[in-house]
């Protein structure tokens, strides 16, 4: 099953309801043109552990950093490192979009839990790459998939494919939508104007 490697507290804020936006850049061993994907795309969110900081967080989202790293000695730390990890959401782009605007970045910051000096120093980095924004529709998996630790996951890469099958398929069978329909299509709707915004 493909995945996508994402940091732990972001997957909590999924989880919860509270994030439904990625912002990503891709990692150094991405493709050089930068972070793929696309409208459609399905796949689980594998919680790693590397590089997450109180300072890359806003104030009113610490405490998905402080669960997902209270949670890490149970769950594994997965991503090369040992022990595994615990898989409990998939996710479908609804859309996505390059974003590079100041207006576009401020207006898609109520969606995710990074700081502007965090979302400021990605932009920085590989300026020639444009920053990528899905909007996600999340769901819990009814069982959590344990994913025994390999060394291909490690590393700065995005994209990995881990033991499993399965998919949203819709809201098919074994997981359930974080989201409401309603309040999923409102979020959706935020997106796109937020991405329009330059």
């Amino acid at each position: 099953m493909r995945a996508l490697k994402e940091w732990a507290a972001a997957v909590e804020a999924l989880l919860a309801g509270e994030q439904t936006v990625l912002v990503r850049k891709g990692g150094i061993l991405d493709v050089p043109s930068g972070f793929r994907i696309a409208a459609g795309d399905e796949f689980a969110l594998y919680p790693t552990y590397e590089h997450q900081e109180a300072a890359h967080v806003k104030d009113s989202a610490r405490r998905h950093l402080e669960g997902a790293l209270a949670s890490r000695s149970s769950a594994g730390g997965g991503a090369g490192g040992g022990q595994g990890a615990r898989v409990l959401a998939y996710a479908r782009v609804e859309a996505e979009a390059d974003v590079a605007s100041d207006a576009a970045f401020e207006a898609l910051s109520p969606m995710h839990l990074w700081s502007d000096s965090y979302i400021a120093a990605r932009r920085a980095w590989q300026p020639g790459r444009p920053a990528k924004a899905a909007h996600l529709r999340v769901y819990r998996l009814r069982e959590a998939l344990e994913v025994p630790d390999s060394p291909e996951y490690g590393g700065c890469r995005s994209w990995i494919e881990v033991p499993g099958g399965g998919g949203a398929g819709g809201g098919g069978s074994g997981m359930d939508p974080v989201l409401g329909d309603g309040a999923a299509a409102g979020r959706l709707k935020r997106f796109r104007e937020a991405v329009a915004a330059g």
